[in-house]
């Protein structure tokens, strides 16, 4: 089977991933990813791949994004190709445009997969047919993040890694931080939130001070072996927010036996096993979440045997060798299927 992988979101380096795995089980795989983050740099992404296409048409579509859905509607227009979307908490954007591309790509498409149950609902709720959501969670390169073992931070020091995606993110974890004794955040930026976080470092007057104890780390110059030798030295990674970056950080930091604490919604809930790998707790709560993250960083023995949970939590389900396989299934199944083979693309213009 010959596939074409279309991404458009800021974990696009995680959908290579996917895309070695699949040619890795012997079924060719290009990558396309949008360097315009907008609908008509998603539209001319299409005008582009159907030209590709026209000579060379794959046998299905998977695209990573709402904009990729676009893109991969507008190209497979004229073309008997079916389009397999994903979408990462899909209706929850507070702009209308995305909301409605993303109920057109989702309905436009042969199958939609969803990266946890609660989006499954989401999709639905947008107007997708249940019958063609299918539950395929993300995964992570258990080649490159793995447990090798805790390296020490500095001393008494505990090391918190995060990867907020704004500003009002980064000031929670920072004012929790704030609160905990010997304790350094690392936030992991990249040139499309280092803006943001950036502005969140200054001390806010009258509040405890974390002040030399929170620093940015770039991913974008960094790579994946050095965020892993990273995580090799961090004791906990803390998720805020349901979004697919901070997703995206605690399937790594499991990988490489790191314990989570994480907010107790979407994805993040469905991957971190309350009390086994980590601790889920109820979002905004900053007061819990300090409390937890203190209570877990109290206890090496709790650390240590989510720890190992972790790691065989995400070889069982969530690495590319597992995961990839299931995107295949669907693929195949859409192929297999001509009745699913669109007509027209809800979402083209």
């Amino acid at each position: 089977m010959h596939l074409h992988v279309v991404s458009d979101h800021p974990c696009a380096e995680s959908d290579s991933g996917l895309v070695q795995a699949l040619n890795s089980l012997g079924h060719p795989t290009r990558h396309s990813v949008l360097s315009a983050s907008s609908v008509p740099g998603a539209a001319d992404l299409g005008h582009e791949l159907a030209g590709c296409w026209a000579d060379d048409q794959p046998d299905a579509v998977l695209a990573l994004g709402w904009l990729a859905g676009l893109s991969a509607q507008v190209g497979t227009r004229d073309l008997a190709t079916p389009v397999l979307q994903r979408l990462f908490a899909p209706g929850r954007s507070p702009a209308p445009e995305r909301r409605r591309l993303e109920s057109a790509v989702g309905r436009g498409a042969a199958r939609v997969l969803a990266v946890c149950s609660s989006d499954a609902d989401r999709l639905v709720a947008l107007g997708v047919r249940r019958s063609l959501v299918r539950v395929v969670p993300h995964a992570v390169d258990t080649q490159v993040f793995r447990d090798e073992g805790r390296a020490s931070a500095g001393g008494p020091w505990h090391r918190l890694v995060a990867r907020p995606v704004d500003a009002a993110a980064a000031r929670r974890l920072i004012s929790v931080v704030a609160s905990l004794p010997r304790c350094e955040l690392v936030l992991l930026t990249t040139t499309a939130t280092r803006g943001g976080l950036t502005t969140a470092l200054p001390v806010t007057p009258g509040k405890p001070s974390a002040q030399g104890r929170v620093r940015l780390l770039d991913l974008e110059q960094q790579g994946a072996p050095a965020v892993a030798a990273l995580l090799g030295s961090t004791d906990v990674v803390v998720a805020v927010d349901d979004d697919e970056p901070s997703l995206v950080l605690v399937l790594q930091a499991m990988a490489c036996g790191v314990p989570v604490v994480a907010a107790s919604v979407g994805a993040l809930a469905d991957v971190v096993a309350d009390g086994v790998t980590g601790v889920l707790v109820p979002p905004p709560s900053a007061e819990v979440l300090a409390e937890s993250l203190r209570g877990l960083l109290a206890d090496g023995l709790s650390r240590e045997s989510q720890a190992l949970a972790a790691v065989d939590r995400v070889q069982a389900s969530f690495g590319w060798a597992t995961v990839a396989p299931a995107v295949l299934r669907v693929a195949e199944e859409v192929v297999a299927d001509d009745r699913l083979l669109p007509v027209a693309s809800a979402a083209a213009p």
